[in-house]
């Protein structure tokens, strides 16, 4: 999977569309294939519910406003005009009423007995595993315009996708894949803005401007991660060789003219795509709340001490991201190699990581709920393992080693994505009830015999609590005929996405053979 990858600082640059197509389309159908095979059908939480609540109300009654429910009490609350609304944000909604429109229109063309919400439900299930599995696209991309070879950076997709929290949380209804691949969206956007020339670079800026826009729609948290952002657009225009205009206009503003258009393209490019996301979050809490500036939180606090929420999620036995993504300790190691090479995206990455992390840390439910591992932690994931790229090149013996914790990670991955985490968590809780100590959150996460990492491990020996429902789906109504034309499709989403990167190995030996002949002929 980690294969060896050599590039060049540009290399994205000179990969064109048609070579990197066909291992994309690996990517993707690899991935998806692995998450539809241990889908479950349902969303496993709360948060999921109540997003799926507005993502029905859009479509089906045209409205933001949904019924109050008293198990979700958390999450549906109490607005304008005694109405109810979700607390979470409108991004994540507004793009999961596609796949409830398409429910409704497949049911209506084939005449199925399913039960129509039951059938809603079961396509909104999907939603995450298709936006991870586009989400390793991207990865991918970025990878190669990082000076990664294709093979290297399908590897470092994979990885992405398979051994870290991505894989677990693909198949719930959290808002944390939606959020990751809009800011990979906007990541991607600025490198190709930085890399090409001529007008085609202003599209790749608003490409990034939309992407950062939409993830604050989607997560308003999302906000504090615009000045690094910001600072990267920046740069990227100052240094850019059709940014010297601007750089002579700092250098002696007195003197310089012609600078404007490059500015104003620049801004209009990132702005308005940006701009009209976060018009459209200020309508959402005007509609729901009344202020543009109340999104629903209202009680709910950054204050944890930093280093409590810090030890929380770093080191201790039931919430620590070296322990459910392994191969962040080897990027750990080989970010000084990334900073030498890429120094404005290695400070662009750790930024967005250190500000998700810390801002988690502060966050008073640090732990993230009743989840699986640091869920809050997985938008800074896809930026840690991109770190890798230049160590793996240049380290067999790091290679060596990323397969080792990518095995660890995989095993993890398996545990989060085959066992339900609610009935521990519920068993847990209530034997801390009935023992008069009160809420087991955090405290279960400090101590190893109550790790969710050993009792899922147990479970899953036992086989019990299993939540996979792919071999299984005339449970939920699907007649003998649909489940088998699932599996077969499954199957051919399998083959052809292996297919796809396992010519890419032919395609390449095909191309140095060429590339010798002509040499011969010369």
């Amino acid at each position: 999977m980690l294969g060896e990858g050599r590039g060049t600082r540009d290399a994205g640059r000179e990969e064109g569309w048609r070579a990197l197509a066909r291992p994309a389309a690996g990517v993707f159908l690899t991935l998806l294939a692995c998450y539809l095979l241990t889908h479950g059908g349902t969303f496993y939480s709360s948060d999921g519910y109540a997003l799926y609540a507005t993502a029905k109300a859009l479509p089906l009654r045209h409205t933001i406003v949904v019924p109050p429910d008293p198990a979700l009490a958390w999450q549906i609350v109490e607005g304008r005009d005694g109405l109810y609304f979700s607390k979470y944000g409108l991004g994540q909604p507004l793009l999961a009423a596609i796949p409830i429109l398409l429910a409704k229109w497949l049911r209506e063309l084939s005449g199925s007995e399913i039960y129509d919400q039951a059938l809603y439900l079961y396509a909104v299930s999907l939603f995450n595993q298709v936006v991870t599995a586009a989400s390793g696209v991207l990865v991918f991309l970025l990878a190669v315009r990082l000076g990664n070879g294709r093979r290297l950076a399908v590897g470092l997709a994979l990885a992405w996708g398979l051994t870290t929290l991505a894989w677990p949380y693909s198949k719930m209804f959290f808002s944390e894949p939606l959020f990751t691949a809009c800011l990979l969206m906007a990541a991607l956007g600025l490198l190709a803005y930085r890399q090409e020339t001529g007008r085609g670079r202003y599209g790749w800026l608003a490409l990034a401007g939309l992407g950062l826009g939409y993830a604050v729609l989607t997560r308003v948290a999302g906000a504090l991660l615009l000045p690094p952002f910001l600072a990267y657009v920046a740069w990227a225009t100052l240094a850019h060789p059709e940014g010297e205009p601007l750089r002579r206009l700092l250098r002696r503003p007195e003197r310089q003219t012609g600078w404007g258009r490059e500015a104003i393209a620049a801004a209009l490019a990132f702005g308005i795509p940006a701009a009209a996301c976060l018009a459209l979050l200020l309508w959402h809490n005007v509609a729901r709340f009344g202020s543009p500036f109340d999104n629903g939180y209202a009680g709910e606090r950054f204050d944890t001490p930093l280093l409590s929420g810090l030890a929380g999620l770093l080191v201790s036995p039931g919430k620590s991201i070296f322990l459910y993504t392994p191969l962040t300790a080897l990027a750990v190691v080989g970010w000084p190699r990334f900073w030498r090479e890429r120094r404005a995206e290695a400070a662009l990455y750790a930024s967005i990581a250190a500000i998700v992390l810390i801002q988690n840390a502060k966050w008073w439910s640090w732990w993230g709920g009743w989840v699986w591992g640091p869920r809050m932690l997985a938008p800074l994931l896809p930026f840690v393992i991109l770190g890798l790229g230049p160590l793996l090149r240049s380290s067999a013996a790091a290679r060596g080693a990323a397969w080792a914790l990518g095995a660890l990670g995989l095993a993890m991955a398996l545990l989060g994505s085959l066992v339900d985490f609610n009935p521990y968590l519920v068993e847990v809780h209530t034997r801390y009830e009935q023992a008069g100590r009160g809420n087991a959150d955090p405290d279960i996460y400090w101590r190893l015999s109550t790790s969710p990492i050993v009792e899922h491990a147990r479970r899953l020996w036992d086989g019990r609590d299993i939540s996979v429902i792919t071999f299984d789906l005339q449970r939920i109504g699907f007649s003998d005929a649909q489940a088998a034309g699932f599996l077969v499709a499954l199957a051919v989403i399998a083959v052809v996405g292996v297919w796809a990167l396992v010519g890419m190995r032919d395609e390449a030996k095909g191309m140095r053979g060429e590339r010798r002949r002509t040499e011969m002929i010369s």
